[in-house]
Formats: C-alpha cells, sequence, structure tokens
C-alpha cells in the first residue's frame, strides 16, 4: 500500500507541476473565459454607433418603399437603411454596389398582379440571414398595406395576424409522468453537450498522458529500477489513479474559472438572465452522473492505454500503437453528438450499453431523455464488468510488456511471453 501510495503522489505531483499540464490549464482559461466575455468583449470594442448597411430598393411601388424605410426607421437599432433608387438604371445600382456604398439591392417583379415579388442583389452567397430579415420586412410592409385598403381597425388586424403560441414537451413511454419541458431541454442540451466535449477531450488527453509516462520509462530503462522495488501492476494502479486526480483537479479548476467568470465580472449575471440560463431547471442528479461517467470513461480507456504504452519501447511509435483507442473515442463522440439531437433512437439505445462507447452515449440519454434508473444502472454495471475485465487483462498485458523491448510485439508473441512468466 505504501508503493502504491508513493506512485500516485509522484505520478500526480510530476503531472501537477509539468509545462504541458499548467499550459493545457492556461490555454483552457482563455479560452473559456473569452467564449463567456464574448459578448462584453464585442460591445467593448465595437463603436456601438456603426451606420446600418445600406439596401437600395428600385422600381418598387412607392407605398412598398416608403414602408421599408418606415419600418427600420422605427427600430431602434435597425439592422439595415433603405435608400430609394426609384426610376435609376440597375447599372447605377451595380455602381453603388461596387463602390461600397451599398451591400445589395432589390428588384421588384413589375408583372406581379398582387403583392409584387422581389430579387435581392448582392456580391455575397448563402446569405439567408439577409433574405430572412428583407422577408420579415416585406411581409410586414404588406400587413400595413392591407390594413390601410381592408380599413380594419388595427387592434382587429392584430388580432388575426398575432402568432400562435407553441411549445413542447417529450413524452415518456416508460413512465405516466412528463417529460422534459422545452426549456429543460435546452438547457439540457447546452451542459450536456459541454460535459460530453470535455469527456471526450479529457479521455484523450489522459489516456495519451498515461500511455507516454509508461513508454518514456520504458525507453529510458527506468522501468527496470522500478519493477525492482515495486510490482508492475501496482505501478499502473498507481499511474491509473494519479493522472486521474490530476483530472479532477483540472476539472475542478475549470469549474472554478466559468463561476468565478459568472460572480466577479460585471455584467455577466445579467447575460444569464437575458439569455434564459437557469440552473434551477436542471435534475442536480446530472451533476453526479457526469462524474460518475467520467470515473468509468477514464479508467476504461486508461487501463487500456496503459497496457498500450507498456507494449511500445520507444515514443516515437506511441501515436501509431494508440490510434485504435483514439477512433474509439471518436465514434463514441460522433455518435454521442447525433443523439443530443434524437436520444431515443434504437442505435442510441443499444450503445448506451456498449462498453468504450456507454460513457459518452448514456450519460447524453440522461441529459436529453428520461431513461428509467434500471437502465441507467445497468450500464454503469456493464461498464464496471468490462473495466473489471480489462483492467485484469491490462495488468497482465502490463507486467508482460514492461519486460519486452525492442519492436512492438505481435499478439501471438505477448501471448508466449505471458505463457513464459507464468502470467
Amino acid at each position: 500500500m505504501q508503493g502504491l501510495m508513493s506512485i500516485i503522489r509522484f505520478t500526480f505531483m510530476t503531472r501537477l507541476k509539468s509545462k504541458t499540464f499548467l499550459v493545457v490549464s492556461l490555454v483552457f482559461f482563455l479560452i473559456i473565459t473569452g467564449l463567456i466575455n464574448l459578448p462584453r468583449l464585442f460591445s467593448l470594442f465595437g463603436s456601438g454607433e456603426s451606420e446600418p448597411d445600406a439596401i437600395a430598393v428600385l422600381n418598387g411601388p412607392s407605398e412598398v418603399v416608403q414602408g421599408l424605410i418606415a419600418y427600420y426607421a422605427q427600430q431602434e437599432n435597425p439592422a439595415y437603411r433603405i435608400i430609394d433608387m426609384s426610376g435609376q438604371s440597375e447599372q447605377a445600382a451595380r455602381e453603388k454596389l461596387a463602390e461600397k456604398e451599398i451591400v445589395g439591392y432589390l428588384v421588384f417583379d413589375e408583372q406581379a398582379a398582387d403583392f409584387p415579388s422581389a430579387v435581392y442583389k448582392s456580391r455575397g452567397t448563402m446569405e439567408f440571414n439577409v433574405l430572412e430579415e428583407l422577408s420579415t420586412a416585406l411581409n410586414r410592409v404588406k400587413q400595413q398595406i392591407l390594413i390601410e385598403e381592408l380599413d380594419l381597425p388595427r387592434e382587429q388586424f392584430e388580432r388575426i395576424t398575432s402568432p400562435v403560441m407553441l411549445t413542447s414537451e417529450q413524452v415518456l413511454l416508460t413512465s405516466d409522468g412528463d417529460g422534459k419541458s422545452i426549456d429543460e431541454v435546452m438547457m439540457a442540451y447546452l451542459l450536456v453537450y459541454v460535459m460530453i466535449f470535455f469527456l471526450y477531450m479529457a479521455v484523450i488527453m489522459y489516456g495519451q498522458m498515461i500511455a507516454t509516462e509508461i513508454t518514456a520509462e520504458k525507453s529510458s530503462r527506468v522501468m527496470e529500477i522500478l519493477i525492482s522495488s515495486v510490482s508492475p501492476i501496482t505501478q499502473m494502479a498507481g499511474k491509473l489513479i494519479g493522472i486521474c486526480l490530476l483530472g479532477l483537479v483540472q476539472l475542478l479548476f475549470f469549474v472554478a474559472v466559468i463561476v468565478g467568470n459568472f460572480l466577479l465580472v460585471p455584467g455577466n449575471t445579467d447575460v444569464i438572465h437575458e439569455i434564459g440560463f437557469d440552473l434551477s431547471k436542471l435534475d442536480s442528479s446530472l451533476f453526479y452522473y457526469f462524474l460518475i461517467f467520467y470515473l468509468i470513461g477514464y479508467f476504461t480507456y486508461g487501463t487500456l492505454s496503459a497496457a498500450i504504452g507498456s507494449l511500445v519501447s520507444r515514443t516515437e511509435e506511441l501515436n501509431q500503437a494508440i490510434t485504435p483507442v483514439m477512433v474509439l473515442v471518436i465514434i463514441a463522440f460522433f455518435i454521442a453528438f447525433s443523439g443530443t439531437q434524437n436520444p431515443n433512437t434504437p442505435m442510441i439505445t443499444i450503445t448506451s450499453y456498449v462498453p468504450f462507447l456507454a460513457p459518452l452515449i448514456m450519460f447524453v440519454r440522461i441529459g436529453m431523455s428520461d431513461p428509467a434508473l434500471w437502465e441507467i444502472w445497468l450500464s454503469i454495471a456493464i461498464q464496471l464488468a468490462a473495466i473489471w475485465g480489462l483492467s485484469w487483462l491490462s495488468a497482465k498485458i502490463y507486467r508482460t510488456g514492461v519486460l519486452m523491448y525492442g519492436k512492438r510485439p505481435t499478439l501471438k508473441e505477448l501471448w508466449k511471453a505471458m505463457k513464459a512468466y507464468g502470467i
């Protein structure tokens, strides 16, 4: 036990003081801080008084042109301003576009029988936001014109044209209770997206760290000294636990950065309320399950990475050897990401029980849907059994691999060596 604690302490402190850990923590600190304060940064560096982009209108009916001008004039911060170029040629509009006096121009169809249709012309492509904005403005102008033509009271017309409020809620087929409301789903989506991304990054980063450390010790022959005082199994367990504690410390650091930015930077709490971010709409068990599946994912991929690292004699060969593990993580990430859109598909349900995939995918199901409690714990039980079996196999591979040098052994050579060592 003393040897295990010494390895845990040594691994934890060595990696905690390493430049890589400090640089990664600093980079994520800057990224998190930047993302949280992005709206404030835009407001600080933006002038706030910039002139809205100009859009010209050609050969449009006078009531439509004047309606568009009035529509944007009434807005507090209009997206565009309308320039009336009625009676002028399209060539004149093209010249203004070339000189960047306007960002585009509208050409109306003079042959239209009813409310005229129009074509928006600009130098840009895929300008769906501009088209949606102009479509909204033209529809509003059309409503104003119809009010005057039909001589309807404004209150009556607004009652007719007011939108129907529609929301959504999940239906749970496994129980009689109500599912998550749209607000709860949106909050869960945001949190789940952040958490599965962190799980993905943590598994890759810490798995690579475990394999790299073992390979470096083996290539420098330090391993031969270590195994004379501590068994290889104890070494592997110590490194796994030590780096796991390192990951938890880094996770707490990131949480502290997020909380600190929201609580200590003036104005960020107002942004939270404006976007409707409300932690009370989240089930607190989501955070507990995140910790559980984080640990499951870490030890699943960590033990496998330790076994692979013990088979490689040079760090130059490590990236190629560990590629299959990275592929598994990437597959799990993409399946989990697709599950945020529809967490109840057969593929998501089945893969939430599959080792190597379940840590990310079952967590997505918990956040975005409401799986039965027995489903969650069945998945956890399967993953724990898989970790036990993988740890048993990885320990045997590790115990044999650390004593094998030269080219990476094949499975047949590894099996012979394990039999020769009586493992």
